[in-house]
């Protein structure tokens, strides 16, 4: 699995370590192995985030594993032929993340789930080697894909190039920006804060001291509205009052 640069980033610039911990990844498909999962697929980013952060990572199809149905902690002590959840409630034990990944089907998650869910709720009253409920200190997540093919923009993305680039060639993510403005400027020196609408501001201020009437300065900034630009002219005002002091010739009274 590829990771997109952001990603990697993140990864390899966390001051956090995660290396003594352990996750679950359970599919919840509805295609048993080894029919292709778009389920798995998202889970396989999850996944390689975790271990390029130092997670040891797991992982299984639910559908690979007679489960049977009930919320007993091993149902063949009520009747069930055979029963391969207390195998894998062991790999859970293990585990201090557990991550569900589930598709969406009439606004449901899967039946798989469901049943997965059930088996875990069968277990939440039993207690650990501290005598502590089983699933105290553990972290659980869910990851989902549906059906859909989502909006026509997605469908059609080489309709709009995006102006600013990854190394990948795709568009730069809001998220990566707001978290390089303030390296940037730490790694500059700038003490004061850095960010990227503070950055629209000071390129308002600039068009206006340039002399550029106000509808130029409303369409580079991409606003419906002359008020909301006038917003971002008001600190102007607070500029031009300090130079007209400045340069005032002051008189003895």
């Amino acid at each position: 699995m590829t990771l997109t640069d952001f990603q990697r980033e993140l990864c390899t610039t966390s001051r956090w370590d995660f290396s003594d911990l352990r996750a679950l990844h359970v599919n919840c498909t509805l295609k048993p192995s080894p029919e292709q999962s778009h389920t798995e697929g998202l889970m396989r980013v999850s996944m390689a985030i975790m271990e390029l952060n130092g997670v040891e990572v797991d992982y299984t199809r639910a559908l690979d594993h007679e489960l049977a149905s009930g919320v007993w902690p091993d149902m063949r002590e009520h009747g069930a032929e055979r029963d391969d959840w207390p195998a894998l409630y062991e790999g859970v034990q293990a585990a201090d993340i557990l991550v569900l990944g589930s598709p969406i089907w009439l606004g449901e998650k899967s039946s798989v789930c469901t049943r997965v869910v059930e088996r875990l709720h069968g277990n939440s009253s039993l207690l650990n080697g501290h005598g502590q409920y089983a699933y105290n200190r553990k972290v659980g997540g869910c990851l989902i894909t549906g059906n859909a093919r989502g909006p026509p923009r997605a469908r059609h993305p080489r309709r709009r190039q995006p102006l600013f680039c990854s190394l990948a060639g795709g568009p730069i993510d809001l998220s990566y920006v707001r978290h390089l403005l303030p390296r940037l400027a730490r790694k500059a020196g700038i003490e004061r804060r850095v960010h990227a609408h503070g950055l629209r501001h000071a390129f308002a201020v600039d068009l206006v001291r340039s002399g550029a009437p106000l509808y130029v300065v409303r369409d580079a900034l991409g606003h419906a509205s002359v008020a909301t630009t006038q917003i971002y002219l008001s600190r102007v005002g607070a500029h031009e009052a300090v130079d007209t002091m400045r340069n005032r010739e002051w008189s003895p009274a």
